[in-house]
């Protein structure tokens, strides 16, 4: 069985401190943590995750990810878009099978049960005003 967790919030929140708490903690219990992060934060080095409190662990980049989502998780691409202008590209996952789902929310004008990665071209300074997420699954054997 797996579990969605998804958590937001503005910069300096301790989302990162939180994950990496988290990832201990499952880690103490005998659980598989994968952690992903965007290739272009390298502000501490090129895939890794830090706390500005100092903890630090490595983590999965983008591409990692989505070879993650679709081949281990089995999640389908369900559509891509690519915003030229702005630099970044979103790519939207969900398990096969739920495309009559997806078809439903957009005629009920909601958006779909999607997981929707964000690959952000630049390594832009979006200072106070950007938003982080962490996103995970639970389930109950990640090498199966």
């Amino acid at each position: 069985m797996a579990k969605l967790y998804f958590r937001y919030s503005a910069m300096n929140a301790g989302k990162s401190t939180a994950l990496l708490q988290v990832a201990h903690n499952y880690e103490e219990h005998g659980r598989k943590v994968w952690i992903f992060t965007s290739a272009l934060d390298d502000r501490y080095g090129a895939g890794a995750v830090t706390s500005r409190l100092g903890p630090q662990r490595e983590a999965f980049t983008f591409d990692a990810a989505l070879d993650f989502y679709c081949n281990k998780l089995g999640l389908k691409e369900t559509r891509r878009r690519v915003d030229e202008k702005n630099r970044y590209t979103l790519v939207f996952l969900a398990p096969p099978g739920d495309e009559k789902l997806i078809e439903e929310s957009k005629k009920a004008g909601r958006p779909g049960p999607e997981v929707e990665l964000t690959y952000n071209w630049d390594s832009e300074d979006y200072g106070e005003a950007r938003y982080f997420g962490h996103l995970a699954y639970e389930v109950d054997d990640i090498y199966a």
